[in-house]
């Protein structure tokens, strides 16, 4: 096995976390609770996310808490933001990254997003040309990689077609979500190995759901 000598790691509870409580967590708490996180050693934090406050009205507060916490200079925060409005409040509140959501299911991304996955890598492209001339990076979060909770298992041709469109629109990085929670390490190695051969120069992430208890085994199969 050929373990890299380091890996970065991206904490996600203050976004990806937070957004699933069904209780509004109160902005004093998130703030704290980034501040304990950033003295842990994690490379990334995402902080929140830039989406409208009716969509996720959890993450309602992602402007007030980027002012207020307690940025360590080793540490990237980061956050969602689902299309160009939430880019330019991104910009505004001085994050390092976004992490722009795009999704490879075409009845997923219509559902959650309301647009066709053509418009939704158009909306990355506008992410990018904001980003030009600032100091935010853009990475390419790609929801449903692996399977759809309405189409099922997603063809890998499906998403490799993805990751080409979001590097051709000048993204930073791309990282392949799990979203549901069920790929297994046989996909992962599959997916990951062709992405590779295709496109060896990318800097490439994964986001891992535990739902099928193989987190730990994606994770050590993509290092």
């Amino acid at each position: 096995m050929h373990i890299p000598d380091s890996v970065q790691v991206v904490e996600m509870l203050p976004r990806d976390g937070f957004q699933r409580f069904d209780e509004f967590v109160p902005t004093d708490e998130k703030v704290a609770i980034i501040d304990r996180l950033s003295e842990t050693g994690v490379d990334e934090i995402e902080i929140s996310s830039f989406t409208h406050p009716e969509a996720v009205p959890t993450l309602r507060d992602a402007d007030e808490v980027a002012e207020r916490i307690d940025r360590n200079p080793e540490v990237s925060y980061r956050a969602l933001v689902p299309n160009l409005r939430g880019m330019k409040r991104a910009v505004d509140a001085e994050v390092d990254k976004v992490n722009a959501l795009v999704t490879v299911s075409e009845t997923y991304t219509r559902k959650n997003q309301n647009m066709t996955v053509e418009e939704n890598v158009s909306e990355i492209e506008a992410i990018v040309e904001l980003a030009e001339g600032t100091d935010v990076e853009v990475e390419a979060g790609m929801g449903t990689s692996f399977f759809c909770p309405y189409e099922g298992r997603i063809p890998q041709a499906d998403t490799l077609a993805v990751v080409e469109a979001v590097l051709e629109a000048g993204v930073d990085e791309v990282t392949l979500a799990t979203t549901m929670g069920m790929a297994n390490p046989k996909q992962m190695s599959e997916m990951l190995g062709e992405v590779y051969e295709r496109f060896p120069e990318i800097d490439l992430g994964i986001h891992l759901h535990d739902t099928n208890g193989m987190s730990l085994a994606n994770t050590l199969v993509a290092m």
